[in-house]
């Protein structure tokens, strides 16, 4: 598990210590995130990894669990692992 996804899974844990979050649970499906809960996790993401999510990029996919966002960020940063999957469109 790489930093970034413990960062990722420390912050929604902190919003929601009434479930059990794993790097693996559907966040829609769990009722994690609504509309408000997105627009926080976005500002989260953007101050503690320092980068700019343009609308284009917010989808389902992107925000589909705890792993699928720190595996964003990892390409949005430019330190995705070799072999991560889709390439970050350019702003």
């Amino acid at each position: 598990m790489s930093n970034v996804e413990n960062q990722v899974l420390d912050f929604i844990r902190e919003e929601r210590p009434d479930l059990t979050i794993t790097a693996e649970t559907e966040l829609m499906e769990a009722g994690v995130l609504d509309s408000i809960a997105l627009v926080k996790a976005i500002q989260f993401i953007e101050s503690t990894f320092g980068i700019s999510i343009p609308d284009s990029d917010i989808d389902p996919t992107m925000f589909a669990t705890p792993r699928s966002i720190a595996e964003y960020v990892e390409r949005r940063r430019g330190d995705a692992p070799a072999g991560a999957s889709q390439a970050v469109p350019a702003e």
